[in-house]
């Protein structure tokens, strides 16, 4: 299930969940092309390769996929996890809780590195404007937590209580929120989300493998040991 479609990607409103993933919907496609595992792997893997393709002539060229994508501090042997989200997105929800079992399962095997991707209008941007300044005083995952697992009205007043609760300096998170390298890390992100063809969130890039949408917890451990098992993604 995804929460939501970027405008211009669709003519459903955003908020609207879609009932079937565009990936799913492909599977479905290729069973009656190809019959075996192995032909069905190597048509998506095709699909994809020629979407990204298209997506990625389109993003700024100062953007570096990888680096933009997994961040700079990789180390041998760790799987990266590009994690799009949105806060008020019921799915995205579903989908931290699994994510944190599965970091505390394998503390040492994956490094999550967030993308926040507000859709919802005003107040999932003001939410993920905090999440990005937060991470500069090195807070984001708590802020975050805060945010995803209370009730919460995303306006200034609160979003700045909820800071101050969890000991963020408020004057610096205020004034990095509406700094152009915030801003920087959102348009960043949209772009990202174009390369990959994601329509709404929750959106996932586990090393070589693109995730629109939630999926259960076993699948989701299935796909990080497969990743593991193999050598690190090159762009």
């Amino acid at each position: 299930m995804v929460c939501g479609l970027f405008p211009g990607t669709g003519s459903r409103a955003a908020g609207r969940a879609m009932p079937t993933l565009r990936i799913c919907r492909r599977f479905a496609a290729l069973k009656g092309v190809a019959k075996r595992p192995e032909q069905r792997r190597h048509l998506l893997a095709s699909i994809r390769r020629q979407k990204m393709q298209t997506n990625a002539a389109r993003v700024p060229k100062r953007y570096v996929l990888t680096p933009a994508l997994f961040g700079n501090s990789g180390s041998e042997g760790v799987v990266p996890i590009a994690y799009f989200s949105e806060f008020r997105c019921p799915y995205c929800r579903a989908l931290e809780r699994d994510l944190d079992t599965l970091m505390a399962d394998y503390p040492a095997s994956f490094r999550l590195v967030q993308h926040e991707l507000p859709i919802f209008g005003p107040a999932s941007e003001l939410a993920a404007r905090a999440s990005v300044a937060a991470a500069k005083q090195g807070k984001q995952p708590e802020l975050r937590r805060r945010f995803m697992r209370t009730p919460l009205v995303a306006e200034e007043a609160s979003v700045l209580r909820v800071a101050a609760d969890i000991g963020l300096d408020v004057d610096r998170l205020a004034k990095d929120m509406a700094s152009a390298e915030v801003q920087e890390e959102l348009d960043r992100t949209r772009a990202l989300a174009d390369v990959f063809g994601f329509i709404g969130t929750p959106g996932l890039v586990i090393g070589r493998t693109v995730l629109n949408g939630a999926i259960p917890y076993a699948l989701l451990r299935r796909i990080v040991e497969d990743e593991a098992a193999q050598a690190a993604p090159v762009c």
